[in-house]
């Protein structure tokens, strides 16, 4: 199954990037994240489960950190 992880620090951006992708792509589950910290922790749990994720849309200049920070955690995966 197709997964997205979506991390932004602004809800506003969050809904309107999963109601984008879900107008063009359908019911493909997104995994929201408000931060860095939280991104990486979601990113800890999906390794355990053995869930990986098809995309990432993440914002680049959060409030907790660097976005490529996360960026750069998932390409490691």
């Amino acid at each position: 199954m197709k997964q997205i992880l979506l991390v932004d620090d602004l809800a506003d951006a969050l809904v309107m990037l999963q109601s984008a992708i879900l107008t063009a792509f359908g019911s493909i589950p997104c995994t929201l994240a408000r931060s860095v910290c939280q991104a990486l922790a979601v990113l800890d749990s999906a390794d355990n489960e053995g869930i990986s994720f098809d995309l990432a849309l993440v914002d680049l200049t959060p409030g907790d950190g660097s976005g490529l920070e996360a960026v750069s955690s998932t390409h490691l995966r």
